[in-house]
C-alpha cells in the first residue's frame, strides 16, 4: 500500500521587502571587559608538596568586578569560563606529597556575565557564568589534595 500526501506551497514572486517585513542587519556587539585579568595562579610541579594561598581581595580593597559585558543589536552573548574573560583561577599539582590550595576573599568581588540586546527587531541576549572560581589541586603518590575557598 502506498501513502500519498499532497502539500501545496505558495511559491509566488513576492519578496519580504514588498510585504513590509524587513530583517535587520546584525551589528557586531560592543564588548567591554570590566577587568581583563582577575587574580589567578597556577602552581606547576615544583616541589613534592604544595601549600599556596591566592588572595582574591582584602578588607578595605576597593570593590572589584571581573567578567564580560556585551551590548548590541541582534544576538548578544557573554560567557565567563576562562581566566582571560573573568574567571578566578587557581590550580596546582604536588609531585609526591600533599597539595593544598586556599583562595581567600575578605573584600567585595563580583564575577559576572552580562548580555544586553537592544533594537527594533527580534533580540536575544545570552549570559553564561560557567565558572566564576575554578580551583583544582592534584596530588600524586601518597598525598592528599585539598582545595578551599574562604569568603
Amino acid at each position: 500500500m502506498t501513502n500519498s500526501t499532497q502539500r501545496i506551497v505558495l511559491l509566488t514572486g513576492a519578496s519580504l521587502a514588498a510585504l513590509g517585513i524587513v530583517s535587520p542587519a546584525q551589528a557586531a556587539p560592543t564588548t567591554t571587559s570590566t577587568t581583563p585579568f582577575p587574580p589567578s595562579a597556577t602552581y606547576p610541579l615544583l616541589a613534592p608538596s604544595i601549600n599556596n594561598t591566592l588572595i582574591i581581595s582584602n578588607i578595605g580593597d576597593p570593590p572589584a568586578t571581573y567578567g564580560v559585558i556585551n551590548t548590541g543589536d541582534g544576538i548578544v552573548t557573554s560567557v565567563v569560563n576562562l581566566s582571560s574573560n573573568g574567571e578566578i583561577h587557581q590550580s596546582g599539582a604536588a609531585a609526591a606529597g600533599n597539595g593544598v590550595l586556599l583562595a581567600t576573599n575578605a573584600g567585595v568581588v563580583t564575577v559576572k556575565a552580562d548580555a544586553s540586546a537592544t533594537g527594533v527587531a527580534l533580540q536575544t541576549a545570552n549570559a553564561s557564568l560557567d565558572t566564576g572560581l575554578y580551583q583544582q589541586i592534584n596530588a600524586t603518590g601518597a598525598g592528599s589534595a585539598t582545595g578551599t575557598l574562604t569568603n
